[in-house]
Order: structure tokens, then C-alpha cells, then sequence
């Protein structure tokens, strides 16, 4: 029997989450999995646990695609977002955007990095088709 996260796209899970869908943490794990395929290194996933039941749930995911540095988190209020600005090693900038801001920015600096970049460009492609490039 297939996982049914498997068929789940990134696209797909933020839809869900963005309307508030109730497995969140399901959601948040299909968004750590794509996200960590495409991005790579530039990824850290914060997960609950180490053992048991809670070793897959992720807590946090933070992108640094310098010189910003994007953070999407599991909370007891819900999903927090954020998106902090480093200059010389010191954090200048940081705001909470929506869940839609938040991903339009990320797909902004993504977008950014693939002029200069053909495995940006790939990752970034890979991510927003759900396949691979």
C-alpha cells in the first residue's frame, strides 16, 4: 500500500495548511521532505524527537539562502512564519509574514539565486513542478 504522503505535492501541502487543514503535522513533514530533496544543504529540519512517535514529527524548518534566512515553524498557536536579513554575520532585518507572503519570498529569492545557479535553478524547478528536473 502506497503512503499517501508520497502523492503529496509541496504545493499541495501548503494549500492545505494555508486553509488550516487539521493533520498539520503530516502537511509539515511533506514541506521538510520536499523542501530538504530540492534545497539540500541549505536546509535544517528541527524535529520533536528522536525515538518513538514524535522522531517524525518536524518542529521547524529554516532555509538560508543568504543573505536571507527563511523559518516556517509548528507552534501550539499554529504555523509561524519568518524571514530574517543577516548583513556581516548580524540579523539587520525581521519580519512575520503570512503563510502566502512567506512562500512568495522564498520562491522570490529561489528565483534569484537560479540566474546565477543551474542546481538552484533545477531545485527551484523540482520544487514548484513536483517532479524532477
Amino acid at each position: 500500500m502506497t503512503d499517501p504522503l508520497e502523492e503529496l505535492t509541496f504545493n499541495e501541502a501548503l494549500s492545505l495548511m494555508a486553509g488550516n487543514a487539521s493533520d498539520s503535522k503530516i502537511l509539515f513533514r511533506v514541506l521538510a521532505r520536499d523542501l530538504s530533496e530540492t534545497i539540500g544543504d541549505r536546509i535544517t529540519i528541527e524535529r520533536a524527537g528522536r525515538f518513538g512517535k514524535s522522531a517524525n514529527d518536524v518542529v521547524s524548518i529554516t532555509i538560508d539562502l543568504s543573505p536571507e534566512t527563511f523559518v516556517l515553524e509548528q507552534t501550539k498557536q499554529g504555523l509561524g512564519c519568518s524571514i530574517g536579513v543577516t548583513s556581516g554575520g548580524i540579523r539587520i532585518k525581521s519580519e512575520r509574514p503570512t503563510l502566502a507572503r512567506w512562500v512568495e519570498r522564498l520562491t522570490d529569492s529561489l528565483q534569484k539565486q537560479a540566474v546565477t545557479s543551474e542546481s538552484s535553478r533545477q531545485a527551484l524547478e523540482r520544487l514548484l513542478t513536483g517532479g524532477s528536473a
